[in-house]
């Protein structure tokens, strides 16, 4: 489980978690996806599980727990060639 980190910064207004989120990590890029990652349980506040009403200040650590990408399936497939031209690869 890759672990991605962000420091909420001096500057920053305490906001909503489900607000401030959207946007701090690559893999989660907008507010809707912040939000579903929460509601997974993949989002951590020092160390705690993170809730959507969950205020955010200065300072404050938020964690994402990215899970493993599971590999697709694969289907095999009988295929019949109907037509197969000489000079085509």
């Amino acid at each position: 489980m890759p672990l991605h980190v962000h420091i909420v910064p001096s500057n920053a207004t305490p906001d909503r978690l489900s607000n401030y989120g959207g946007g701090c990590f690559a893999g989660l890029p907008t507010r809707s996806s912040f939000k579903k990652a929460i509601k997974r349980g993949e989002i951590f506040i020092n160390g705690d599980p993170g809730n959507t009403g969950n205020t955010i200040h200065p300072g404050f650590k938020i964690e994402w727990h990215e899970p493993e990408k599971k590999p697709g399936k694969f289907y095999h497939i009988q295929l019949n060639i109907i037509y197969a031209d000489d000079h085509l690869v």
